[in-house]
């Protein structure tokens, strides 16, 4: 399973690092805090369950015998910010595994050949990237090839996170259940508002074939957009997928994408 998010600042009303009082799943966090989206973050000991990458959640800091290095901020009225170390003592704050983007250069800090399930956070100018595939998912792969996947998605900074049996999520962009149990999350909160309108934007065609999923996210089996499809493109919807009207066998059919990095203006 895959989770491939950009999501603008405007939209984020909240970011919080979580720590569990024991090992548990994204699953039972989101159940617990509500959030729009939880993932795994940090690694930890595989015998104690202590965290061992440096973080902050609520003020209290965990991962202080491992080194300094430049993380993720979550001030409570403004956008995610790259900071060393915690320096501004904001109540909840991210550091790395290792590094996978730093000024927008790819740094495989971790260098992990292996084809491993991945999670890595970062941000572009305007925008919150959130990349993660688990272990049986196609797309698993290096470190290198995450780092690069999160350049070309615009990162100016991003980081790996715990990867292999660790990777879990879980909200309204779908779920995906982790091989173990871990301590560490993150939980993002979205503005709520009216959802907009499907009013016909522009009108694209498809440069590739594309998934299609459901107004929750859910991907649709058996179900796609063909090659050179021309289709009718709506507004960005409140969870964050585009409504697209595009034609099969028995007339045009509505559907959702993630993004238009697979259509062209027609």
């Amino acid at each position: 399973m895959k989770l491939d998010l950009k999501i603008p600042f405007r939209d984020l009303a909240r970011i919080e690092c979580h720590v569990a009082a024991s090992r548990t799943t994204a699953q039972a966090v989101q159940a617990q805090t509500g959030a729009d989206l939880v993932f795994n973050t940090a690694i930890f000991d595989l015998r104690s369950g202590s965290v061992l990458s440096r973080m902050t959640a609520g003020g209290k800091r965990y991962g202080t015998a491992s080194a300094p290095a430049w993380g993720l901020e979550f001030p409570k009225d403004a956008a995610p910010a790259r900071v060393w170390d915690n320096g501004r003592d904001c109540p909840h704050y991210l550091g790395p595994y290792s590094y996978a983007v730093v000024d927008g250069e790819v740094r495989d800090g971790l260098r992990d050949n292996a084809k491993r399930g991945r999670m890595l956070l970062g941000i572009t100018p305007d925008s919150l990237v959130v990349l993660g595939f688990d272990d049986g998912d196609a797309s698993r792969c290096s470190t290198a090839v995450a780092g690069q996947a999160m350049q070309k998605r615009g990162c100016t900074f991003a980081m790996n996170l715990d990867g292999g049996a660790s990777v879990q999520w879980a909200g309204r962009f779908g779920g995906c259940k982790g091989q173990r149990k871990v301590p560490a999350f993150l939980c993002v909160y979205l503005k709520k508002s009216e959802p907009e309108t499907e009013d016909v934007k522009l009108r694209a065609i498809a440069t590739k074939k594309q998934s299609v999923y459901t107004a929750s996210g859910a991907v649709e089996s058996g179900r796609y957009i063909d090659k050179n499809d021309a289709c009718e493109v709506g507004s960005i919807t409140q969870n964050l997928l585009i409504p697209v009207t595009y034609p099969t066998g028995s007339g045009p059919r509505k559907a959702y994408v993630r993004s238009l990095e697979g259509f062209t203006q027609g």
